[in-house]
């Protein structure tokens, strides 16, 4: 994994400056969006979060990532839930991406506004501009031809964070795929379209399904585990707060005791009573309680077994997708060597 670089005053090329040759070709946008998004998972990896990025503050050097510096003042590639004053996260900085690149395939920011307030405002209020039409090596192509890369995008826009993907790694991920399948959907000259060329090619495309199946299919496991822990810690909180009223109750009712004088002789029986079933109680809850806590700890532990499995996948599929796109080249550059594919 490349490690991302991250400063305050970018020195090579900013992302303003490619923002406005907007729209750019399909290949040339992916190279930049790769390269935004390496550096992005590489800060999310440390802990860092942006949730809002500047152009300006973005550069790309010779190799390597992109250079991405904090916004220092207001702009209009942020995420909705940051401008309402929330806490940026993972997910807030997928939004921010799908933004920069929905701007550097189509010239234009998602979600339009005459100036920065009122594009902040629309980020908020409004959906995104749907995207109609994009450019490859043949010109102006209508955008199903990338539909992949369009729905991509697109989830990245959404509103609500919990619908969009929860991590950047997902996103580069499948924007690798998204890259190698865009070098397919390029126009084959006649002479290349050789039969194993064409078998490669669907079978390289279902490959990446089922990678795209088992990334979502780990993340989701982790979500639930994590929702569920979330909700065994709360039932825990919830039978500490009732054992500490329990308590309270039986301080308050021996307070009572001590000053009732020859009164409490007559409801010994009665209140030892009571003092029995609250003590009983208690001693449930305790119970309860270390069940509880027993339960949480499991969770843990499957999250984290499973946060190492993600990882782990994370890479394997990582080195398949760099196949695929060796292999991919290897065929479109040899599918006229009919001594290779024949």
């Amino acid at each position: 994994m490349t490690n991302a670089t991250v400063m305050n005053a970018p020195q090579s090329a900013s992302l303003a400056g490619r923002l406005r040759e907007a729209p750019l070709p399909v290949a040339a946008a992916l190279r930049l969006a790769l390269q935004i998004a390496d550096a992005l998972r590489a800060a999310n990896e440390r802990g860092i979060a942006y949730g809002a990025l500047d152009p300006g503050q973005i550069s790309f050097p010779a190799s390597g990532p992109a250079v991405l510096g904090p916004a220092d003042a207001a702009t209009a590639y942020v995420a909705p839930e940051v401008l309402e004053g929330r806490a940026a996260d993972a997910r807030s900085d997928v939004f921010v991406f799908a933004c920069l690149t929905y701007h550097l395939l189509t010239g234009r920011h998602p979600f339009g506004g005459q100036d920065l307030a009122d594009t902040r405002c629309a980020v908020v209020e409004e959906l995104p501009a749907a995207i109609e039409n994009l450019i490859d090596s043949s010109g102006p192509v209508p955008a199903d031809k990338y539909a992949g890369l369009v729905r991509l995008i697109m989830n990245g826009l959404t509103r609500n964070p919990e619908q969009r993907l929860q991590r950047m790694q997902l996103v580069y991920m499948e924007l690798k795929l998204q890259s190698v399948a865009a070098r397919r959907a390029e126009p084959v000259p006649a002479g290349h379209r050789d039969r194993l060329e064409i078998l490669l090619r669907e079978e390289i495309a279902r490959v990446e399904n089922a990678v795209l199946v088992r990334v979502g299919a780990c993340d989701q496991s982790v979500s639930q585990l994590q929702r569920a822990a979330a909700e065994t810690r709360d039932r825990v909180q919830s039978v500490a707060d009732a054992q500490q009223e329990l308590r309270a109750a039986m301080q308050k009712l021996e307070q009572g005791l001590a000053g009732a004088g020859a009164a409490a002789v007559r409801l010994e029986s009665g209140v030892a009573e009571a003092v029995h079933s609250m003590a009983a109680a208690e001693e449930a809850i305790t119970g309860q309680i270390s069940v509880l806590e027993q339960q949480v700890r499991a969770q843990d532990q499957s999250i984290e077994a499973l946060h190492t499995t993600v990882s782990q996948t994370d890479d394997l599929l990582e080195r398949v997708v760099e196949s695929f796109d060796s292999l991919q080249s290897f065929v479109l550059e040899h599918a006229e060597d009919k001594g290779v594919l024949g």
